[in-house]
């Protein structure tokens, strides 16, 4: 005799089986490699997620040492997995910088597929740069270079081997610490702005300006607009600034023949590719531009409106001088805007 089955006790039995398949599925395509912290293994592919914080150029770099890149999201499906083991803002491996709005991977494959938050991508700026966005449901967003994520590094082979893994994570982390080293530029006496180089000072002005009134501000606070004399100078401004920023070098009164303010030649350059290109007849004056993916030189038309550098050329020896200074180069600027 068939022993009757208990519909009640079926039908738990059927909802739990759903209910572990279920939670299967979140997991399945993916492993944590136990041992070594925030390591995936997706897709034959190893993923490692590296909670410090750090620009997308500098998480880049780690990621190469590793003979890695950072994170290329294939597909949806690659997509959904890295939203699972997130937790922050996170670097992706992917930007406009060399052409606006059209997007590539770092191993420059054009975007195929995307998942931008609403509205996104708006270049706000100089946004060229995509991460997941923890704010927005970890939908994508692009942002500034300069901007600080967690990021993740991706090595396309699955490795196993613990002690090659915790080999890799380390080669990740030490890149890291030196390029944050490589790259930390120490405030003047902590006063926001202030710099010395080589027996100069400089005052990054925040407040956003014509190319002419840029200079005058500075020559009123007994300085000048930036001249920059040797490539290494000009590596060095570029780690102290973070948008569009006016430096003393003009072709106003000979069209390609660029100068100096203080008349002296060009005798080097760091032009953004197809630059400069006087477009409409107008741009005599040159600015950095977070644009190119160095902050190259561009030039513009003098009425454009960005931050600017002041140089002195003397090192400033207490903060009370450099307040001084920094106080009548911000006083210079407010009457200078004024008329």
């Amino acid at each position: 005799m068939r022993k009757k089955i208990n519909p009640e006790l079926f039908i738990f039995f059927v909802i739990s089986i759903l209910i572990i398949l279920s939670s299967c599925s979140v997991s399945r395509g993916f492993k944590k490699i136990n041992g070594i912290d925030d390591c995936y293994l997706y897709n034959n592919h190893t993923y490692f997620y590296i909670k410090h914080k750090t620009n997308w150029y500098d998480a880049k770099s780690a990621c190469e040492a590793a003979e890695g890149h950072l994170l290329i999201s294939n597909n949806e499906k690659e997509n959904d997995f890295i939203k699972k083991i997130i937790d922050a803002n996170t670097w992706l491996g992917l930007t406009d910088v060399e052409n606006e709005g059209f997007w590539r991977w770092v191993d420059n494959r054009l975007l195929m597929w995307s998942d931008w938050a609403e509205g996104e991508p708006n270049n706000g700026g100089t946004e060229n740069y995509a991460h997941y966005n923890a704010q927005k449901n970890f939908l994508w967003n692009d942002t500034n270079r300069r901007n600080e994520f967690y990021f993740i590094c991706e090595i396309e082979r699955k490795i196993r081997d613990l002690t090659e893994l915790q080999e890799k994570r380390t080669i990740i982390l030490n890149t890291l610490l030196e390029l944050k080293a490589t790259h930390r530029v120490p405030l003047l006496f902590d006063i926001q702005g202030c710099y010395q180089y080589v027996g100069h000072t400089y005052i990054v002005c925040d407040v956003k300006t014509n190319w002419k009134t840029a200079k005058a501000a500075c020559e009123n606070s007994g300085g000048h607009l930036l001249i920059l004399e040797t490539m290494e100078e000009n590596n060095f401004i570029k780690k102290i600034i973070d948008e569009l920023t006016w430096f003393g070098l003009t072709d106003e009164k000979n069209e390609a023949v660029w100068r100096w303010i203080n008349g002296e030649l060009l005798t080097f350059s760091d032009w953004a590719s197809g630059q400069p290109d006087n477009n409409q007849e107008l741009e005599h004056y040159a600015h950095y531009t977070p644009w190119s993916e160095y902050y190259n030189w561009n030039d513009a038309a003098f009425t454009n409106e960005y931050k600017f550098i002041c140089e002195y050329d003397f090192k400033i020896e207490d903060s009370s001088t450099l307040i001084q200074y920094k106080t009548t180069l911000m006083q210079n600027c407010d009457l200078l805007l004024e008329k």
